[in-house]
């Protein structure tokens, strides 16, 4: 996704993301109110606060007064010490690197956020920037990642507060929530979030948070075709929307009210809605919504065959998308017009458009709208007389339409026809093989019965060559016995080997996972107490003991699946060309707590832009894993460097640490077998031993070796190898 896409989709998200807020006259009344109070304060403090609110406001109408004034704040922090100050700081900057469109750099901000509300204890800060990791995840597509960090601010709010903010925050999650569901078509749970995110904006009175709401639950009810239900809901939101002023949702309420409508076949209340849409938003000066309120009433107008209308509102809607190179908004409203010159018999008309579509769809390749346009063309080729060509595309519909079937098909079938090839060459094999003995036999009986009359000495001949051949037979069928004894040998040590790691993980199930959880029971047990009885001053202490052993239960239950799904070759390999630098970075960044905790100085040697040829998944899990390893048995206040070294064709990786080394057997134990073997740290830490067998199994994986150098308490060294883009080899 380009940077002119994602800046489009931004505009469009607006009214569907956290903070639901409201752009126009409110939010410039807001800022001059931040001025205001900025211009008589003289506390260092409250100037970095204000100089942030005024940044996060500027950030959804002026971008460029929303990176003035926050360079301002960060000019300023220098002079403060203020934890708390200079988490809200790179929070405020991570929202302005969303709206900008710079996704990833946003995570990298709000994490670093994180970091510092967690050194003072600051759960709402958390909660918040949580919910903007997830929303930056979901518009990245990143689905997975966008439901973790939203079921982490889920888990983390009790829905029975009576706190407004909290509740306002729970419900905003909701939403988000929801709204990946809807991406991922699962209606089912979407439709279940938002309606928990109506019920809370209902009972804190946030209505333009509830219409929202009702806007989301309405296109869920049009996605199941429940229409009359969905344009009840459509209503209500506008209801909700005309008290609070919100022209902008008013506009999408108005377009979706005449999407349902349309569904229903009912033309006249779909042209007024679609309408009114139209000339709201052009009132409004809304761009975006005037594109799409154009774009839906052109499509209407080829519906009920009025083409000259269609091709106002549609020319309108697709200047407007060239305007902000929005180029799918192009596609769509080039394949509307060339259907509607179709209609009028304008085929050239038609055919330059959709051609022009076509071209401009080669970036994207969606098969979807491709099969689209190539029908279009094929009927207008077929109406106009050519028929070579209509022929030509209706074989190109087909074929695209069965490319994807192919692709995921046509692996398995040469696996198929691989495997019956050599299931036929090996009986074509057996068969002539017994054909031979079958004519030796032949041949050795022929000579018997014309010499035995004559020749008792050739008799004696034949005999002896009958018993040489048996003798022959008998050696080759030992052979065969003994491979086959072979085989079940090697069977009966995979399944050791399987029963093993099965017991293994029981094993580390049973009295590793259970470590953890005791702390979090007993810890909870104590925070109950202390609660109870009024008793708050070792509070904070306890809930850095929870988080730790929540932090240490998550590890090992993510290593427990990781391993697990390597065992049984469920892990699926995608190579991709991602940079080394940003994955070491974040994994760093999720351990730079525990290196923190015992004074650990983490240096990375990379050269800015490496670049490696892997599956990132696998890779992160290597690296964190690594990287906890050396935190772990690393001695308090000592150093990890973490280098890359180029080579002629692959890199090589290492984790250096300065702790407790290992013993040489031990080492060579651990590279050449496949068990796993755990040792307390240097501050008792404990481990299942899993992270290592995950190490060699993942990178085996993706075609590297792994070695250890190491000396008994200097430290060690762990290594392995990456390749480089250009020639990336997995075996």
């Amino acid at each position: 996704m380009n940077k002119r896409t994602i800046i489009f989709i931004q505009l469009l998200s607006l009214i569907i993301v956290l903070l639901f807020t409201n752009v126009g006259n409110a939010q410039n009344r807001a800022i001059d109110s931040l001025k205001a109070e900025l211009s008589y304060t003289k506390d260092l403090d409250s100037e970095i606060r204000l100089l942030v609110r005024i940044g996060t406001n500027y950030s959804e109408i002026n971008l460029d007064s929303a990176h003035l004034y926050l360079m301002k704040a960060e000019n300023k922090l220098g002079e403060s010490s203020n934890s708390f100050l200079s988490g809200e700081y790179h929070q405020a900057y991570g929202i302005y690197l969303r709206q900008a469109g710079k996704l990833n750099e946003a995570i990298n901000q709000f994490k670093y956020s994180i970091s510092l509300y967690k050194e003072v204890d600051s759960l709402s800060g958390i909660q918040f920037t949580y919910n903007f990791i997830g929303t930056c995840f979901y518009e990245l597509h990143l689905y997975d990642s966008a439901i973790y960090y939203h079921q982490l601010v889920t888990q983390m709010i009790d829905i029975t507060s009576s706190s407004t903010d909290k509740l306002a925050m729970l419900g905003a999650n909701y939403n988000n929530l929801a709204n990946v569901y809807s991406d991922l078509n699962d209606n089912k749970k979407a439709l279940s979030y938002y309606l928990r995110a109506l019920a809370i904006f209902k009972k804190i009175k946030q209505y333009q948070k509830v219409a929202v709401a009702l806007d989301n639950i309405g296109q869920i009810n049009l996605n199941i075709k429940n229409f009359e239900k969905a344009i009840t809901f459509f209503k209500e939101a506008i209801d909700f929307n005309q008290k609070s002023g919100n022209i902008y949702n008013l506009c999408s309420n108005y377009n979706n009210l005449g999407l349902a409508y349309k569904r229903l076949d009912d033309y006249d209340s779909s042209i007024y809605y679609y309408t009114k849409a139209v000339n709201l938003s052009e009132e409004s000066g809304f761009t975006v919504k005037i594109a799409q309120s154009n774009h839906n009433l052109g499509s209407f107008y080829i519906k009920i065959d009025k083409y000259d209308l269609a091709l106002t509102h549609l020319e309108k809607s697709l200047n407007i998308c060239k305007e902000l190179e929005y180029v799918p908004g192009e596609i769509l409203n080039l394949l509307s017009i060339g259907r509607a010159y179709a209609k009028l018999r304008q085929y050239k008309s038609a055919e330059t458009y959709l051609l022009e579509a076509l071209k401009l769809e080669e970036s994207y390749n969606r098969i979807d709208v491709i099969a689209n346009i190539y029908g279009e063309l094929s009927l207008i080729y077929e109406e106009s007389g050519k028929f070579k060509k209509a022929v030509e595309y209706y074989k190109l519909i087909e074929a695209v339409k069965d490319s994807l079937y192919d692709i995921e098909k046509v692996q398995l079938l040469n696996e198929l026809q691989a495997k019956y090839d050599l299931e036929q060459k090996d009986l074509e094999n057996l068969q002539l093989k017994k054909q031979n003995e079958i004519n030796k036999l032949i041949i050795t009986r022929q000579k018997f019965v014309m010499i035995a009359s004559s020749f008792i000495v050739v008799l004696l001949l034949v005999i002896f060559i009958i018993f040489i051949v048996n003798r022959v037979n008998r050696k080759k069928q030992l052979i065969l016995l003994q491979k086959k004894n072979k085989t079940i040998e090697e069977k009966s040590l995979e399944l050791k080997k399987s029963n093993y790691t099965k017991d293994k993980l029981f094993t580390i199930i049973a009295h590793d996972l259970r470590s953890p959880f005791n702390s979090l029971l007993g810890f909870s047990s104590l925070l109950d107490q202390e609660v109870e009885s009024g008793n708050y001053e070792d509070l904070p202490n306890y809930t850095k003991q929870l988080l730790n052993s929540s932090e240490k239960a998550y590890d090992l239950v993510d290593n427990l699946l990781n391993w697990a799904k390597s065992q049984q070759d469920n892990i699926e390999i995608k190579l991709i060309s991602v940079s080394l630098t940003d994955m070491i970075d974040e994994a760093t960044d999720v351990l730079i707590s525990m290196a923190k905790a015992k004074q650990i100085k983490i240096v990375k040697t990379i050269v800015p832009g490496t670049m490696v040829y892997t599956d990132s998944n696998m890779m992160m899990v290597i690296l964190r894993n690594l990287i906890n390893n050396a935190i772990k048995y690393s001695f308090k206040g000592g150093k990890i460097e973490i280098g890359c070294i180029e080579k002629t064709d692959h890199f090589v990786i290492s984790v250096k640490d300065n702790g407790i080394g290992i013993e040489p057997d031990l080492k060579d134990n651990l590279i050449k077998n496949n068990i796993s073997h755990t040792t307390l740290g240097t501050e008792n830490e404990s481990g299942s031993g899993l992270g290592l067998l995950l190490i060699k199994d993942f990178v085996k994986r993706l075609g590297g070796e792994v070695w250890i150098e190491s000396i008994p308490e200097k430290g060690s060294t762990f290594s392995f190898t990456s390749f480089q883009p250009t020639k990336g080899n997995v075996k």
